[in-house]
């Protein structure tokens, strides 16, 4: 007789693309640093939910701040302005002493900023060489290409030959199991 974690597991496996190997452990809550499976076993989330969860799982006082701005304003493009950006921002200056801050919502957009912002500062002190031209006109242009190559990232972007890139090898992390309590 199957378990409700082999069930779960079954379904998902029939209906989802399977493109990387997963954790045979089926998560129902967290709390805290630990998430929780079906059986009840905890265990140490060293990957926060992919960077998502970074504060915890569960904790009431965050629980109850998204539940306030989800009913005010879920979310919004930062085409438009909203009365926390600026602030956040000011905070954010004043922390890092950065005279401005830059908003995004992934590593990937992130890693792309930081590619521009380069390429516009030596543009401006007028060393083309050192900014780099890519055939591609998509939003991403090489972030991409510094990371291990997937199903998921093949379209995305043309590689960069790797004498342009920083790294001098491509390093794929090897998942490892969470650690019970």
């Amino acid at each position: 007789m199957a378990t409700q974690g082999q069930d779960i597991q079954t379904v998902e496996t029939e209906h989802l693309l399977q493109v990387y190997r997963r954790v045979p452990i089926v998560l129902t809550h967290g709390a805290g640093s630990y998430v929780y499976d079906v059986d009840g076993h905890a265990y140490l989330d060293f990957l926060s939910g992919l960077g998502v969860a970074s504060l915890g799982h569960a904790h009431p006082g965050l629980a109850t701040a998204l539940g306030e701005q989800a009913r005010a304003l879920l979310h919004t493009s930062n085409l438009y302005f909203h009365p926390l950006q600026g602030q956040v921002g000011r905070r954010l200056t004043a922390l890092s002493g950065l005279p401005r801050s830059f908003f995004c919502n992934s590593g990937t957009e992130a890693v792309e900023g930081c590619l521009k912002f380069a390429r516009r500062y030596w543009h401006t002190r007028g060393e083309t060489a050192r900014t780099g031209s890519s055939p591609w006109s998509g939003r991403f242009t090489a972030a991409p290409s510094d990371r291990c190559r997937s199903p998921g990232n093949l379209a995305i972007a043309p590689r960069l030959s790797r004498s342009s890139r920083r790294s001098p090898s491509c390093h794929r992390p090897t998942p490892t199991p969470s650690i019970r309590r």
